[in-house]
């Protein structure tokens, strides 16, 4: 480890301890997510650390990390003052989400509810329904629906409608 780059050495030393936390003979979490903490230097703190076996605790926890950082790399600096606005507009964009979507579940069959664990798990994002909205219904379709409730309006995705939707993502055109 002496070898890595300071940084590098870092994101190891996290990596190897969140999969400490999700290790059934050690933590036993099923979900784990972290947020980095910055002095005024932007020299790291240390890690506000979320483990949890419940789903919609992690949603909770993901939805407050984005209302303190809108650009998804869930870091706060001391540095940081919350009454100056940014000089970059970063925020959540719906746009790289479907990108995302569409590449990692290309040619894979996945019930709606499945989709929004797949973004809570393996995206920085908590919010999916507009990313699946223009995939479904947008200029450049990349799902095609499998299985819906009789009287769904195309692009929706009610929260009791989760487990009854279901998506195919168009093949990549990249794939193989």
């Amino acid at each position: 480890m002496d070898h890595l780059a300071e940084r590098d050495r870092r994101k190891f030393l996290l990596e190897q301890y969140k999969a400490a936390l999700k290790n059934p003979k050690r933590g036993n979490a099923k979900y784990v997510t972290s947020f980095s903490m910055f002095d005024k230097n932007s020299q790291p703190l240390y890690w506000l650390i979320f483990c949890t076996n419940n789903l919609h605790g992690l949603y909770e926890m993901k939805r407050a990390m984005w209302a303190v950082d809108k650009t998804g790399q869930f870091r706060f600096s001391d540095e940081d003052n919350p009454n100056q606005l940014s000089l970059f507009s970063e925020s959540y964009d719906p746009k790289w989400l479907a990108e995302q979507l569409a590449q990692s579940l290309a040619g894979k069959t996945m019930r709606v509810a499945k989709i929004r664990e797949y973004v809570l798990t393996d995206t920085p994002c908590y919010l999916f329904r507009d990313a699946l909205k223009s995939l479904e219904v947008g200029k450049h379709k990349r799902v095609v629906v499998v299985k819906q409730p009789a009287g769904r309006k195309p692009g929706t995705y009610d929260k009791d409608q989760l487990e009854e939707i279901e998506l195919k993502f168009e093949a990549s055109l990249f794939s193989g």
